[in-house]
């Protein structure tokens, strides 16, 4: 899965993850303990640019919203879909293939 494909999901974030055989320090460590919980998760649209210089092993990994806020998130959804406009947006996107 790509970023754009992460982002197209609702409730769907982007791990930073770091290689197993990740050496020195670099801007690299910093993304993977970046974000805003400082947990190397990003909002999609927030992601850092990937990847992140030339020989960068690193990864990234989607990562769901937790099921309590999916589920607040899609009640909130169903009573006003302007409130969640993602949602919304995937809604009609795929409404049909069900």
């Amino acid at each position: 899965m790509n970023i754009e494909d992460m982002k197209s999901i609702p409730g769907m974030r982007v791990r930073w993850c770091l290689s197993n055989s990740h050496g020195e320090s670099d801007i690299c460590d910093e993304y993977a303990s970046g974000g805003q919980n400082g947990d190397g998760i990003y909002e999609p649209s927030e992601c850092p640019v990937f990847p992140a210089h030339d020989g960068c092993r690193c990864y990234l990994s989607p990562e769901p919203m937790e099921a309590g806020a999916m589920i607040d998130s899609i009640r909130e959804w169903k009573r006003n879909p302007s409130s969640r406009p993602e949602i919304e947006s995937w809604y009609q996107n795929n409404k049909d293939k069900f």
